[in-house]
């Protein structure tokens, strides 16, 4: 059994942004979920860098237990009271799959990062900045944005404003999710992405980043 894990750079408020991934994973588990905890462990050390009078939010990093049995500690987030004040909960999962395509019975590997669904819960201007990190650093999404895609954060995501990045591909949960199918350049672009995400809420209110109605 592994423990919930905490880890947090303190800011200069009583504000917070969370940064959520899941430990727990089948066979070697290299996407689901060492693909995740790889990013979120870049973002603690880029962020560690800065000094903590420029931090204006706490940044608590959570390695989260038991996701593959109903995901307890995303509840116990919220019903300890974690999720007040939160600016952003930001989870890391299913980061960088290669992408396959299928050729009659075949499935064949590319050379590309396949597309990753995605979600935004939170302001117009949230869901801007969002989308411009994933532009600038070149990281693929499918079509529209879609609860589904919420993963671990999946019973919370409504409870603060978030952020989820995801692709459940064909060989999720087989002896096939190894590190050779895991791009590095997809997972440096996607903590590029969330570094500049998280850059860009700190220049925000939590007033501004409550969701906006949309269609």
């Amino acid at each position: 059994t592994t423990p919930i894990q905490f880890g947090m750079l303190p800011g200069t408020t009583d504000e917070t942004i969370i940064v959520t991934a899941h430990q727990d994973g089948w066979f070697d588990a290299a996407l689901d979920n060492a693909s995740g905890l790889a990013v979120m462990v870049a973002l603690a050390e880029h962020f560690s860098q800065i000094p903590r009078e420029q931090r204006r939010r706490n940044m608590i990093f959570v390695g989260t237990a038991g996701h593959h049995v109903g995901s307890p500690n995303s509840p116990y987030m919220r019903d300890t009271g974690m999720l007040e004040n939160t600016a952003l909960l930001l989870n890391a999962e299913h980061i960088s799959p290669v992408q396959f395509l299928g050729y009659g019975t075949e499935l064949r590997r590319t050379a590309g990062i396949s597309p990753r669904r995605w979600w935004v819960h939170g302001s117009d201007k949230l869901l801007e900045l969002t989308l411009d990190a994933y532009r600038t650093f070149g990281v693929s999404i499918v079509g529209k944005m879609h609860p589904s895609a919420s993963g671990e954060i999946g019973s919370i995501d409504e409870d603060a404003p978030s952020i989820q990045l995801i692709r459940s591909p064909e060989h999720k949960h087989t002896t096939l999710d190894v590190p050779a199918l895991v791009p590095s350049v997809g997972l440096e672009a996607v903590a590029r992405s969330f570094a500049k995400i998280i850059d860009g809420v700190n220049t925000l209110s939590l007033a501004e980043l409550q969701p906006t109605s949309r269609p």
